[in-house]
């Protein structure tokens, strides 16, 4: 990770109180554990006011999370209507953002009104 991305995101962790609690699987599937871990380390210290108690239970909460994977593809959505090209690429990302914001679950029906909301 980019020394400016990781800069980008102890910036984000400092002013998101939910970074590493509602946010956690979020940021955890955006930056992945390791990138977390090593955040956590710095902003603990790098901060005076974070107590060792709040640094490990966020890092046993980083340990014990579980990864979410996202299975929708390109190859899905050209099954599904669409053709290749860059609008194909728009469209996986409003699938994939809207996986996200409802907590890692999207209906299959949804995926397809999502492509047929975006076919020309």
């Amino acid at each position: 990770m980019k020394i400016v991305s990781f800069l980008r995101l102890l910036k984000l962790l400092r002013e998101n109180s939910d970074f590493y609690n509602k946010d956690l699987e979020k940021n955890i599937y955006l930056s992945n554990k390791n990138h977390l871990i090593n955040l956590n380390i710095l902003n603990f210290a790098s901060n005076p006011k974070h107590k060792l108690k709040d640094f490990l239970e966020t890092f046993k909460k980083i340990l014990q999370s579980k990864p979410n994977t996202f299975l929708i593809d390109g190859k899905y959505l050209i099954q599904n209507g669409m053709t290749e090209g860059s609008e194909l690429g728009k469209v996986l990302k409003i699938i994939e953002d809207e996986w996200i914001t409802s907590g890692f679950k999207i209906s299959e029906d949804r995926v397809k009104e999502i492509i047929k909301l975006n076919l020309n």
